[in-house]
């Protein structure tokens, strides 16, 4: 009752102001005080329901699109050469894991250059859920979303809550976040160690609390294990945290924090130390320089890869944003400088740290994409001149990311193939005797993922190469045999099926080189051309006739026995199957 008299009576006096002013002895903004004094009960009650039920939080929107948009398409490419990897290294559980990870490399050997915690984690992931493509790539869907919610508190603890608002939506809309969410790799899962070491940090320093600083170094050991460079984030951002504690006199706790980290990683240090050894012998990164730049650049606004007339397009509108967001914030007088110390500090010293071991990749860097569109939306939202220009400046950026995305959905080129469609086509039309060769390994293991019962060999890498990176006891370890050796192939005398990337042969043309197989060994056999699968090539090769023989020669017969017993048993395959005994390579001997 008391409700209605109040709005009967206001009602009475916003009339008898609109007529003639406010009254004598009210506030100049009375009309306010009394709006907050009627509050939501005053309200009609069809005006209290919708408050009380329909009015949803700022953050559930964004967050229901970023899922949505992570959750489409998840199978509409098969597993590639990394993907791969991941899975079937996570179904020889935990004995194949530490065989390629921490056995290989102590016992001197090249071994995974990763760190094992995400393949322990998709190994449980794997036991609870099954090994399908869309299953393996939820994980990473999970860790993306823990990264967009751990981005949105950031962001508000950065920026202004509409700044922070817009930055979640582009983070949420951005194509390279949504692609490494949708890869069954470590990257997303990187994102959200890097960003949630970024916010409790924040938590810890304003608030003091204990517990902030246990969950900053909880953060922070997630963030080494889950990948061998994420030590150059810490390197980074160390002088600024330092800094900050100093200032606020948060010293000690952030000491405290650092030493559990370093203790929590001592055990993995020395691992590391051999692997930055291999590392620098030989890897196929090579040192960065303005072309990869300008790809990062490319790839946090728009993605990569942008193939023929939207990379023009892409680098075009990445160059526009980038120009106006630079200008925008120099002429700013408040710039968020702790947001671009923590940007600009992981990727100059990654980006200067690879010119002496070359670690430099731009799915490294997805958190720092993410801490990139921060700076965007404050330089194009809230350091704009004026709303409308920000206004046009976010439409660019939404055209981006819808030529960004569009290519996402219909990307099907290396290193992808139609690998299930052509494991059971290759099922149908091959016969028994016949051999299954992989160029390398990069087509060999999706297929082995897909089909592992359908009998394959592969060619190595070229030795001592930065891609000869499956030493025996990686194979061991992924329950693979060892690669077949390509002089077996200048004796063979049936019909072979040989899988080849067609990059890989241009790669060897462009460098004027000739194939080592296709314009070696398998010279004198005759086709009729290749098949096409996407960028995969399939060549049926057969014997001229000239050169045809009924009886196999004992290394093939050799090859063909040991092939078809592997296939029953499982490993090893013994050193005699195609491919000289070796002796365990110690450290001089590793590639």
């Amino acid at each position: 009752m008391q409700g209605v008299l109040f709005e009967i009576w206001y009602d009475c006096l916003s009339k008898a102001i609109s007529r003639k002013g406010t009254p004598k002895g009210l506030p100049s903004k009375w009309d306010e005080a009394l709006s907050k004094k009627r509050g939501p009960t005053m309200l009609k009650p069809s005006s209290r329901f919708r408050m009380k039920y329909l009015r949803l939080p700022a953050w559930l929107w964004p967050f229901l699109v970023a899922l949505a948009l992570r959750l489409i398409a998840l199978d509409i490419r098969p597993l590639w050469y990394d993907e791969a990897f991941g899975v079937v290294l996570a179904r020889q559980g935990w004995g194949g894991i530490a065989t390629a990870t921490w056995r290989a490399l102590l016992q001197g050997h090249r071994g995974e250059h990763h760190t094992p915690l995400f393949y322990f984690l998709l190994w449980g992931w794997t036991e609870l859920f099954g090994d399908g493509v869309v299953q393996v790539r939820l994980l990473s869907v999970v860790w993306g979303m823990v990264a967009w919610a751990l981005a949105w508190k950031l962001a508000h603890r950065w920026l202004s809550p509409s700044t922070a608002r817009m930055a979640a939506w582009m983070v949420a809309l951005s194509p390279f976040q949504i692609h490494y969410a949708q890869e069954a790799r470590m990257y997303s899962m990187l994102a959200a160690a890097a960003l949630g070491l970024l916010w409790s940090f924040e938590q810890a320093r304003t608030t003091g609390r204990r517990i902030w600083w246990v969950v900053t170094t909880g953060f922070g050991i997630l963030l080494l294990y889950t990948h061998n460079a994420a030590i150059l984030y810490l390197a980074a951002w160390a002088p600024l945290a330092f800094y900050i504690a100093h200032k606020e006199n948060r010293l000690g706790p952030l000491l405290a924090a650092g030493l559990g980290m370093g203790l929590a990683y001592l055990p993995w240090a020395w691992v590391l130390r051999v692997q930055v050894g291999h590392v620098k012998q030989a890897y196929w990164i090579l040192p960065p320089g303005l072309t990869e730049i300008l790809n990062t650049l490319l790839a946090f606004t728009v993605h990569v890869p942008m193939p023929g007339w939207t990379a023009i397009s892409a680098f075009v509108l990445t160059m526009v944003l980038l120009a106006v967001g630079l200008w925008h914030t120099l002429r700013h007088s408040s710039s968020p400088r702790t947001l671009l110390i923590a940007l600009l500090a992981p990727w100059a010293f990654i980006f200067l740290f690879s010119q002496w071991l070359p670690v430099y990749l731009v799915r490294l860097l997805t958190p720092l994409g993410i801490l990139y569109l921060f700076w965007l939306a404050w330089a194009l939202w809230e350091a704009a001149p004026r709303r409308e220009i920000g206004r046009v400046l976010l439409v660019v950026w939404l055209l981006a990311a819808g030529l960004g995305m569009g290519v996402h959905l219909t990307y099907q080129g290396f290193p992808y193939a139609p690998f299930p469609q052509l494991a059971a086509w290759l099922e149908a039309h091959r016969q028994a005797g016949e051999w299954i060769v992989h160029s390398n390994k990069l087509s060999y293991l999706p297929m082995h993922y897909i089909a592992p019962h359908l009998e394959q060999m592969y060619l190595p890498d070229p030795p001592g190469s930065g891609s000869d990176t499956l030493s025996p006891m990686m194979q061991k370890g992924l329950g693979i045999p060892p690669p077949l050796n390509p002089q077996v192939l200048e004796t063979y005398q049936s019909r072979m099926w040989f899988l080849v990337f067609e990059k890989e042969i241009q790669d060897y043309h462009r460098l004027g080189l000739p194939h080592p197989y296709l314009d070696g060994p398998l010279a004198r056999f005759c086709t009729s051309g290749p098949e096409r699968w996407g960028d995969l090539l399939v060549y049926a090769f057969q014997p001229c006739p000239q050169t045809r023989s009924n009886e196999p020669s004992a290394d093939v017969k050799d090859v063909q026995a040991s092939l078809g017993k592997w296939c029953q048993s499982g490993w090893p395959l013994p050193p005699s199957a195609g491919r000289p005994a070796r002796k365990a390579a110690g450290p001089s001997d590793s590639p």
